[in-house]
């Protein structure tokens, strides 16, 4: 089981990654909370695959930031990380669709 928790969470121990991921969801909620209050929302519907997405970004941003970028995840970057997913997501969708209209 601990091959498996190496391989799956890299060189980072569970606990300061279950934490980091708890900032990730504030950093979150915090950009649902400022596209609701300064971009004139007065709804901000937040779908299933939506939260997935934004798991699932989070998950690979922190997990692999070692790797890709060469520095360790902090706390805050971790919040960071949670706070901009949505914007992360959309550059995604964006080079797909235009890719896939190419």
């Amino acid at each position: 089981m601990e091959k498996f928790t190496i391989q799956f969470f890299g060189t980072i121990d569970l606990p300061t990654y279950v934490a980091w991921m708890l900032l990730a969801l504030m950093g979150a909620l915090l950009g649902i909370l400022i596209r609701r209050v300064y971009g004139g929302l007065k709804t901000y519907p937040v779908t299933l695959e939506q939260m997935i997405l934004g798991f699932m970004i989070t998950f690979i941003s922190i997990r692999f930031s070692d790797e890709i970028l060469g520095i360790q995840p902090t706390s805050f970057g971790a919040l960071v990380i949670g706070l901009t997913h949505n914007e992360i997501a959309l550059l995604i969708l964006k080079k797909y669709l235009d890719k896939k209209e190419s």
